[in-house]
């Protein structure tokens, strides 16, 4: 090949590869931060290929230009249709499933469905059904005691899971002290399930003695490890935890503590 060949051909690829880069600004250009799209027809998830996101729709929060990559906030109507073994892996490997990055050629714009607020309202409601999927079998065991139900109902479904599991009476230890007269490292006997609260979690019906008192489970550890309550107990006790029931900051109440607890 002559020189003038070679010049010839290498005008040519950078024609091209102008051609190539004028065409991925103008596709870039086409959306803006905030616009509505959906993703086109045939079109998998990039993390999970039997996974098809084809209709799936929300609004672009991030456009980069020199990937050809935009970022996408699923709207509240795909979020509520995500299924639900994708939202668990996510949880489970630290990934995002209210967000995703996709080629610009793989979207199109469409109206909106939803406005913000509702996003906000759908992916509140996710976060708090999922918060405890983490990979670990606690986290499964968790999962499986409030699937299904509301937040608001989430103490009822342990006391119904607790007073299935359980078995009365049996010997704990006090883990913790509290605001109770029992002292850490003590030893009750566990009558019964008491109540619950969403200061304190799930309660229970303690004796010291003869002294009959009230005490959270999930300050409470079964002495027996091999009890068939030990797991139930643990798990229970750790989404007490993770649920954040903490003891009154006040102690302005008159009714709390309990004079059983005194």
């Amino acid at each position: 090949m002559g020189k003038k060949q070679k010049r010839s051909k290498r005008r040519q690829q950078r024609r091209r590869k102008e051609q190539k880069r004028r065409q991925d600004r103008r596709a870039v250009a086409t959306f803006d931060i905030g616009d509505s799209v959906r993703v086109k027809a045939g079109v998998r998830c990039p993390d999970y290929d039997s996974l098809s996101i084809a209709g799936w729709q929300g609004r672009t929060f991030e456009i980069q230009e020199d990937e050809r990559t935009v970022g996408i906030c699923w709207d509240s109507v795909t979020l509520d249709e995500l299924p639900e073994y994708f939202i668990k892996d996510c949880e489970a490997e630290g990934l995002s499933w209210a967000e995703m990055y996709l080629d610009v050629d793989d979207i199109e714009p469409a109206p909106p469905r939803d406005d913000e607020q509702e996003v906000d309202r759908v992916q509140g409601k996710l976060h708090r059904k999922y918060r405890w999927i983490d990979g670990d079998e606690e986290g499964e065991r968790i999962f499986a005691v409030i699937a299904g139900v509301g937040e608001d109902d989430e103490l009822d479904a342990w006391l119904e899971h607790l007073s299935r599991s359980l078995v009365f009476p049996f010997d704990a230890k006090v883990e913790y002290q509290g605001r109770s007269t029992l002292m850490q490292g003590e030893r009750v006997r566990v009558l019964g399930l008491s109540e619950a609260d969403e200061i304190h979690g799930v309660l229970v019906d303690v004796v010291r003695g003869e002294e009959s008192l009230i005490f959270p489970l999930c300050d409470l550890t079964v002495m027996d490890t091999k009890s068939p309550n030990y797991l139930p107990s643990l798990i229970a006790g750790s989404w007490c935890d993770l649920a954040a029931w903490w003891w009154p900051i006040s102690s302005s109440s008159s009714s709390w503590p309990p004079a059983s607890w005194c």
